[in-house]
């Protein structure tokens, strides 16, 4: 059986981890991490926030949203914030998706968690 945690132990583990992926089409890497709780609480909050009652999509920017809370320096840094996601919508749809879906495998966000998000 594994030693119990306590308050510091928990507190003190470095659980914010990540993954990066190449993008030929920046030419270079960036690094995807995994959202802290309030991150995820806020993007989960925004998509629900955003959809209709009968499930009518009102807001495009969902993809850009989930890169600014995950693209990040190897530190952990943020990359960007929300007065960033029109100017991260005009880059490759391409490569928006694909780094999208890759935020969405490093968060263990799975399609039957994203439709619940969105209040589907």
């Amino acid at each position: 059986m594994s030693d119990l945690l306590n308050k510091d132990a928990i507190l003190n583990a470095r659980d914010v981890k990540g993954e990066e992926v190449e993008v030929p089409e920046w030419n270079g890497t960036v690094f995807i991490r995994v959202m802290d709780g309030s991150c995820r609480d806020h993007f989960e909050q925004t998509c629900q926030e955003r959809y209709s009652e009968t499930g009518e999509k009102k807001y495009d920017g969902m993809k850009a949203l989930l890169l600014v809370l995950t693209l990040s320096d190897r530190n952990g840094v943020m990359l960007f914030d929300e007065a960033d996601i029109d100017a991260l919508n005009a880059k490759s749809g391409a490569v928006i998706d694909r780094l999208f879906q890759k935020a969405l495998q490093v968060n263990g966000i799975g399609k039957k968690a994203m439709e619940e998000i969105a209040g589907n």
